[in-house]
Formats: C-alpha cells, sequence, structure tokens
C-alpha cells in the first residue's frame, strides 16, 4: 500500500512538470484548431458534392452549425450513384501514393502505431487523412468523422511534441492525447473522448490510467476551444426521457441481445467486405472506386444512410419513424459503411455505428410498442441505449460509451439502461470486435514490449 502511494506520488510529479503541462496544453490547442479546421472543410465538400451538385438537401445534427446557404436547385438523384465513387475514390488515390497508413477507420491505425510502431506517426499521415476523408465523406461516402479526426490529432501531436525531444513514454501519451482531444472536440464530448481514448487501447475491461489526467487537460482545452469558435450546444437534441421502470430492464435485456447479435452481424460484414477487397485481383487503385460505386446505388434507392448520418439521425430522434424504415436504414448504413471503408476509403465507423444502433433501438422500442404497450415504452429512450449499446459491442468499450452517450445528448437520466445495455452486448459480443489492433490488456502491452 505504501509502495502505491508513493508511485502515485511520483506520477503526480511527472504530471507536475513544467514541460509537460506546456505540451499537453500544445496539444489541446492543436487539436481544436485541427477539428475547427476539419469541420468546416467537411461543410464545404457536403455542400459541393451533395447539395450543389446533386440538389439533395443536407441534414444537420442539433450541434453541427450550417453557415453555407442551401443551394436550391433541381434534384438529380442519378448522380448520388456516382458521387461516392469519385470522392472516395480520389481519397484511394490519395493514400495509395502518399500514406497507405491513412486509409480505413483510422483507429487502428493509431492502436497499431501506439502498440507496434513506438508511437511515431509521419506527418504527412494527419496530412493525407484529413483531404481523403474530406472527399470520402464529403461526396455522400458512408463513414464517421471520429476515425479520421482522432489521426489527425495524433499526428499533428506526435509531430510536434516530438520536436522537443521527449521520451518515449511520453510520445505515447501525447499521441494518445491528441487523439483523445480532437475527439471531444468535435463531438461535443471531452470527458468521453479522454475516457475512450484510455479504453479503446485494450480489449478486455482495461483502461491505460496514465494518460487520463493529461488526455483529460488537452481535451478541455480543445473542447472549449473549438467550442469557442463553433458554437456550445449538445450534438444530438434529445428530447426529455427518463428511466422510472425496473420493469423496463425487460425490454432493455431483449434490446442488448439483439443490439450484440447486430453487431456480429457489423463486424462481420465488414471485415469480410475488408476482406474480399484485399483478394480483389485488381490494382489497388481502383478498389475505392467500386466501393463508392456500390456505396452510390445503395444511396440512389436510400440516400438516408449517407455521409455520417448524424443529420437523419437527429430526424429519428426527433420525430421517430415506421419499423421498416428503421431496419432498413440500419441494415444498409451496414453495407454501406463495409463498402466505403472496406474498399479503402478514409473514414471512420463511430456515427455510422450510432446511426445502425439508433435504427435498432428505435426498432426494438416500438416492437414492444405495438405489441407489449403495458410496458408503456419510450421509443426515444431505446434509440438513445441502442446508440450507446451497438457501439459498445462493436468497439469494446462499454465505460466510455455511457459518459460518451451523456455527453453526446446531455441526457444524464438513461445512465442505468446504458449501463445495463451496453455491458450486457459487449459481453455477447467480446469476441468480434471491429478494431483489430486492439491489444487484449495491459499486461499483454508489457508483454510485447
Amino acid at each position: 500500500m505504501k509502495l502505491k502511494f508513493f508511485e502515485l506520488i511520483n506520477k503526480i510529479k511527472n504530471y507536475l512538470n513544467i514541460k509537460f503541462i506546456l505540451l499537453t496544453i500544445l496539444v489541446g490547442i492543436i487539436s481544436g484548431l485541427s477539428a475547427v479546421l476539419f469541420y468546416v472543410m467537411l461543410e464545404f465538400s457536403k455542400f459541393f458534392f451533395i447539395n450543389f451538385i446533386a440538389g439533395d438537401k443536407i441534414d444537420y445534427a442539433y450541434g453541427n452549425i450550417h453557415f453555407l446557404p442551401e443551394y436550391i436547385h433541381k434534384f438529380h438523384r442519378w448522380l448520388l450513384i456516382f458521387l461516392p465513387a469519385l470522392g472516395t475514390g480520389a481519397g484511394g488515390v490519395l493514400t495509395y501514393f502518399f500514406a497507405p497508413e491513412a486509409e480505413g477507420h483510422g483507429i487502428d491505425n493509431i492502436l497499431d502505431t501506439y502498440h507496434n510502431k513506438d508511437s511515431k506517426m509521419k506527418i504527412r499521415v494527419p496530412i493525407v487523412r484529413f483531404f481523403a476523408s474530406i472527399l470520402t465523406i464529403g461526396s455522400g461516402g458512408s463513414a464517421g468523422r471520429v476515425g479520421p479526426i482522432a489521426q489527425i490529432g495524433a499526428g499533428l501531436a506526435s509531430f510536434f511534441t516530438n520536436l522537443f525531444k521527449i521520451s518515449k513514454k511520453e510520445r505515447k501519451i501525447f499521441m494518445v492525447a491528441g487523439m483523445a482531444s480532437a475527439i471531444g472536440a468535435l463531438i461535443h464530448a471531452p470527458i468521453g473522448g479522454a475516457l475512450f481514448a484510455a479504453e479503446v487501447l485494450y480489449r478486455d475491461l482495461d483502461i491505460e490510467y496514465d494518460i487520463i489526467i493529461p488526455t483529460a487537460i488537452a481535451s478541455i482545452i480543445s473542447y472549449t476551444l473549438y467550442s469557442s469558435i463553433l458554437g456550445y450546444k449538445v450534438l444530438l437534441l434529445v428530447p426529455q426521457v427518463k428511466f422510472d421502470n425496473a420493469l423496463h430492464l425487460i425490454p432493455y435485456f431483449f434490446l442488448a441481445v439483439f443490439i450484440a447479435m447486430s453487431a456480429i452481424l457489423f463486424v462481420i460484414t465488414f471485415k469480410n467486405t475488408k476482406k474480399f477487397f484485399f483478394k480483389l485481383p485488381i490494382p489497388k487503385i481502383i478498389k475505392p472506386f467500386i466501393g463508392g460505386l456500390i456505396t452510390g446505388i445503395i444511396l440512389f434507392f436510400m440516400p438516408e444512410v449517407m455521409g455520417t448520418g448524424l443529420g437523419i439521425l437527429q430526424n429519428i430522434i426527433l420525430n421517430n419513424t415506421n419499423l421498416t424504415l428503421l431496419l432498413l436504414i440500419a441494415i444498409f448504413k451496414i453495407i454501406a459503411t463495409s463498402f466505403t471503408i472496406g474498399s479503402g476509403g478514409s473514414g471512420g465507423i463511430f456515427a455510422p455505428t450510432m446511426m445502425i444502433g439508433g435504427c435498432l433501438g428505435g426498432f426494438v422500442g416500438n416492437i414492444f410498442i405495438k405489441y407489449m404497450p403495458f410496458f408503456q415504452i419510450n421509443p426515444t429512450s431505446f434509440i438513445i441505449v441502442g446508440m450507446a449499446g451497438f457501439f459498445s459491442a462493436s468497439a469494446n468499450t462499454p465505460i466510455s460509451v455511457i459518459i460518451l452517450i451523456s455527453e453526446i445528448t446531455g441526457c444524464n437520466t438513461l445512465i442505468v439502461p446504458i449501463m445495463f445495455t451496453s455491458i450486457i452486448a459487449y459481453l455477447m459480443a467480446i469476441k468480434y470486435h471491429i478494431y483489430d489492433n486492439q491489444i487484449i490488456s495491459r499486461i499483454n502491452d508489457n508483454i510485447n514490449k
């Protein structure tokens, strides 16, 4: 006990090191500014491809400001077939020639760098990731922003802090802090971003405690800077919901089982699609064009699965929708995301999993309303809990997702069902994980070292 006390004192002394504090602040500033620039450029990209060229309306989440005027003209639905191929393919060309590490969903590449490459990331990686992701997502490719901004923040933090001749351990801390603070700013979740970065490193219920304090400091700075420019709002506006009936744990249990099975399906579909494109006997540079074209065909029939899906998810939360449409959106979002990213496109999986989980949660909630009305279910609650459970099962992050969802929605009245559903879904799907480069635990990481 005495030894642990002195170890804690030594850690605190390290955190109070002036150089360490200044570099942590620097990481927060860099991540916050990069998140602002990424969001602004992505909005221009979406406006150009989706609104200006195709004539489609862009849906926004509550916390995402839309500073560009809507360009009103005829909607050319057929263009949705080709735009994702153009954007995803162009992004694929960038990654092929300049930074192959920038393809895929980002966070897995960070995990590989953290565990296997001494947290050394070349500066070209975040730069290429920046432009490749803007092209992929902005053109309608089914992918999220979290993976890209995580790698952008991690790469910039790694590069700039390395200029000050830091140790290997400090380099690992600052790279993860860059990831956490960039995520925390972009999705309006500074605490959740810090916890997620510490938890996602490992597959088991394990957290890298050494990085929590610096990542929290960097995340607060990054979030404050980002929000000062783009506004202090929760990402998703949620009507008043609450958990006030113990019997509701019964339908939440069924939701957890359904979510876990769906997450397993998503992981299998995603990895098999990635494997299919890897083995496809054609030049690698062509594969993202094919993945984007298949995504475009899906968008022609179901444009709701376009891009991150956060705007559509916001509409579903506020207005709900019918059972069939909710299920179809979830199914085709799984397929579109798998083809967009699995073919070599550059984008994340956080927003797509939020949308898939939300639709599945709404689907289950509406089933209980229709066939078991005596439970008196609020479908909005199931949408929020479904978001958390699906991401928890897919990413092996059942603890941080509780805080993430609470911050993203501003709703802390569903913590009990979120925790209940997320942990059950995580335990059921623990053998199926979207991040290949997660180490099992800190013990295994130390053995590898």
